[in-house]
């Protein structure tokens, strides 16, 4: 009876030292945020932009870990994680926002998601432009195929494998994210 007393304790003992572990911790913080739990959002900056020179030795036929920070602000950055290639030959560029809400009481942070009516959904990419190493822009329907979300924070954009094997040099991508600043209530 002891050991099932004891046993029982122990299960308890973890699920409350869990559940006030992740309310306490940047992951919680960032539940709390989103969901406007005791925070206040205020949208700074509809459209911060994010450009990244995209390099043809990440174009292969295997997945390049990219690992480039292409954009940072508040306490969150922008990474270009990886290029890899699709079942239809095109390029799929993985970014993915790195966000720490290590401040409980307020900060900033970018995002994707759109604000509003209680919930969050993704933003798709209004702001998106495509340049060759001269400075041209490459118009959207030669060069993106398609785009998507998820999960948390990650965004990929496919591009059209022909169109990019053309183009002499680097493709330079400018692209738009939110920044939010929160105020614990």
């Amino acid at each position: 009876m002891k050991q099932i007393v004891a046993i029982l304790v122990s299960m308890v003992a973890i699920v409350v030292f869990t559940t006030v572990y992740f309310y306490s911790s940047t992951e919680g913080i960032r539940e709390k945020v989103f969901q406007e739990n005791g925070y206040t959002l205020q949208l700074e900056d509809p459209a911060v932009t994010a450009d990244v020179k995209i390099q043809k030795e990440w174009m292969n036929e295997k997945k390049t870990d990219v690992d480039e920070k292409v954009l940072k602000k508040g306490s969150s950055t922008v990474i270009l994680e990886s290029v890899s290639i699709d079942s239809e030959s095109n390029y799929t560029l993985t970014f993915d926002i790195r966000q720490s809400f290590s401040n409980e009481e307020n900060g900033g942070f970018l995002t994707s998601f759109n604000r509003g009516d209680g919930d969050a959904t993704f933003k798709p990419k209004e702001n998106i432009a495509f340049y060759t190493a001269n400075g041209e822009q490459i118009e959207l329907n030669k060069i993106k195929v398609g785009e998507s979300s998820g999960p948390n924070e990650r965004y990929m954009v496919t591009l059209d494998r022909d169109y990019l094997s053309s183009v002499e040099g680097y493709i330079r991508m400018e692209l738009d994210y939110q920044y939010y600043t929160y105020t614990q209530e």
